[in-house]
């Protein structure tokens, strides 16, 4: 019909202008301003006798909320006031609501306190240090009220060490605070550029956990207003090692839109394990800096070789500190090196970092010693061929691994299990389109169906490794290539 076309190209026409009226509120929007304003309110940390008794005959309830008589609301005004405000500020549901005054007229029974003065121990000994803590603390609290609670507390001014609460939801926490348009118009910004510097979908999710902590940690929404030195901050104070590089994936992806003057430096050590350079002679630490800024190998390439040759300047200034640079190393000091390596335990000539202790001690593995030698050899052979130092020794052959360390870098097969291995068969031969993995742009796998059969019979059936599966020709399979010939079938099935 000619109407229903026209009406659904006007409706098709309304729907293209109501998006892109979004987009524009999106990327522009109101400003951002704190929802609640705490001075507003009497924020005494004693309680006035009403106060004590209301709480007391709350709490001697067997519902702690619900229905208030009206002495009830009357006493607690300057106390629920500012909860019900804050509340209204995130849009707290109902339940959680009621969840949150609960835990509030619960401690502010037992401490004898109004909240507006408790310490922060205080409140993380309220919040725990998890959800299921917090719950088990809080029996009689129905639904989830930990999370309003900290967002609802950090708008008031009175809790913002959310760091220290173990694993909670930084992005949905930042959403309920700041308004989840402005915290995912902030994301995508970010993530859109990384993404198209080749980034990853992880690398994006823990970004995404880094712009949320970085809201969080500077109190406002707006990208613009992040700096250097809360991002340094910020990073100094993460223990996680994937969490301080999102951090600085951040700063580069701040630095790429012109919000900061420029991104962090890159740190290649623990800020828990001390000091690297303690213990190397400063000429080691100016060649090697000098050498991490000139090669061209991938930056995680450059930062696992940096500890190495860190470790071997620190062995070399404490047992031949005349031999502090790096154009004063012979062969003979090179074999002396290679011994030193190939007896090393874990944690010499290193700095000893907490995480590590239990295996103190421990002889090195045989595939890290033979990188501790490729990296002195990388580095030699590099600062020789940009002639920075005379070639007095060849560096391949004197930090080459040892015949008797090569032979212990093997392949370590286990023995699979019988009720192991019925599994693996039963899921090698009944494999479907929907075990194959898929991603957001493509609902299908790149490579088809029965190829990935094939290889799984392969590697069931024929007991080849994987380089020999890859030296496969096209061909060199056939359909019963031992059946028997026609004349001697009817020999054997009798």
């Amino acid at each position: 019909m000619p109407g229903g076309r026209a009406w659904s190209r006007r409706y098709s026409l309304h729907k293209l202008y109501i998006n892109r009226a979004q987009s524009s509120v999106s990327q522009v929007g109101p400003d951002w301003s704190w929802p609640v304003d705490p001075s507003k309110y009497d924020r005494s940390s004693d309680l006035r006798p009403d106060e004590a008794s209301a709480l007391s005959y709350l709490v001697s309830r067997q519902r702690r909320c619900g229905h208030f008589p009206s002495w009830i609301r009357k006493s607690l005004l300057r106390l629920t006031s500012v909860i019900d405000a804050v509340m209204t500020a995130i849009d707290a549901p109902k339940q959680p609501r009621g969840g949150v005054l609960t835990v509030l007229i619960l401690e502010m029974h037992q401490r004898q306190t109004a909240f507006w003065g408790w310490t922060q121990a205080e409140w993380l000994e309220i919040l725990c240090a998890s959800k299921e803590t917090y719950e088990r603390n809080h029996p009689t609290v129905i639904g989830d009220s930990r999370h309003f609670l900290v967002a609802g507390m950090y708008l008031l001014r009175v809790f913002d060490e959310f760091r220290k609460l173990g694993i909670i939801d930084r992005t949905a926490l930042s959403c309920r605070i700041f308004g989840r348009w402005r915290v995912e118009g902030a994301i995508k910004r970010v993530v859109e550029l990384i993404r198209s510097w080749g980034y990853g979908r992880s690398k994006a999710q823990e970004v995404q956990w880094a712009v949320c902590t970085a809201l969080l940690a500077n109190k406002s929404p707006h990208l613009e207003d992040l700096t250097v030195s809360l991002l340094e901050a910020e990073r100094s104070a993460t223990t996680v090692d994937r969490h301080r590089a999102s951090i600085g994936v951040l700063s580069r992806a701040l630095a790429g839109l012109g919000i900061i003057p420029q991104a962090l430096p890159s740190r290649c050590h623990n800020p828990s394990a001390g000091n690297p350079w303690n213990g190397v002679a400063p000429e080691w630490v100016e060649w090697v800096d000098r050498w991490r800024a000139t090669s061209t190998l991938q930056p995680s390439s450059r930062n696992r070789l940096y500890s190495c040759l860190l470790k071997a300047a620190r062995w070399v200034t404490g047992t031949h500190p005349d031999c502090a640079s790096p154009d004063q190393w012979t062969r003979e000091l090179a074999a002396e090196w290679v011994a030193v390596v190939c007896r090393m335990n874990i944690g010499d000539w290193t700095q000893k970092d907490k995480k590590y202790l239990k295996h103190l001690g421990k002889p090195l593995s045989a595939k890290a010693r033979a990188h501790h030698l490729s990296s002195l050899s990388t580095f030699f052979r590099d600062i020789q061929e940009w002639e920075w130092i005379p070639r007095r020794f060849d560096p391949r052959r004197c930090f080459a691994a040892p015949r008797s360390l090569r032979a212990l870098i093997s392949p370590n097969p286990r023995v699979i299990a019988d009720d192991v291995w019925a599994k693996l068969l039963w899921a090698g031969l009944n494999l479907t389109e929907a075990d194959l993995t898929t991603s957001y742009k493509c609902a299908t796998h790149y490579y088809p169906l029965a190829m990935f059969r094939a290889l799984t019979v392969v590697w069931l059936f024929c007991g080849l490794r994987v380089d020999e599966i890859r030296r496969l020709r096209v061909g060199c399979t056939r359909e019963q290539w031992n059946k028997p010939p026609p004349g001697e079938r009817g020999n054997l099935q009798s």
